[in-house]
């Protein structure tokens, strides 16, 4: 900090000279500079309340920061964890597609295989008439209940 102020105050000093010069004021060069000795102390004091202002707002900043950067990485890890979540469920969802896909032919031959007892090629009357029992147990069956009549 004492390194930045050193150089800080001797931009001021050149520029303020330079300016003097310029203006053809090569006499008050020399008050100019005896002043500004005169008051480094007094520059220094300003500088470094100045500094340390600027300094606490930026350690709050970096507080602030880092705060936020927690926030960040933990709604990345639950986001994370989430996405997990719902790929194992969209997996489930799949499979379970695919399951009920496979129910639904066999459930297709089941009806289909109903609805030949229900009127067999036979002329078995006996066999028939059992056939047709069976296929309406069947049906009653997939239906989620029994056919107590029967």
């Amino acid at each position: 900090m004492r390194s930045e102020f050193e150089k800080l105050l001797k931009q001021h000093k050149d520029a303020l000279t330079d300016e003097l010069v310029k203006l053809g004021k090569h006499r008050q060069v020399q008050l100019a500079e005896w002043d500004i000795e005169k008051n480094t102390t007094d520059y220094e004091f300003y500088f470094d309340g100045a500094w340390n202002a600027q300094q606490s707002k930026i350690d709050e900043l970096q507080k602030e920061n880092s705060a936020l950067v927690h926030v960040i990485k933990s709604r990345d890890i639950q986001l994370e964890n989430e996405k997990h979540e719902y790929d194992e469920l969209m997996n489930k969802l799949v499979d379970s597609g695919l399951q009920n896909k496979e129910l639904q032919k066999r459930l297709d031959a089941v009806k289909q295989l109903i609805e030949e007892y229900k009127d067999p090629p036979t002329e078995d009357k006996t066999f028939q008439h059992a056939l047709s029992i069976v296929a309406c147990e069947l049906e009653q069956a997939l239906k989620g209940g029994s056919d107590e009549s029967n």
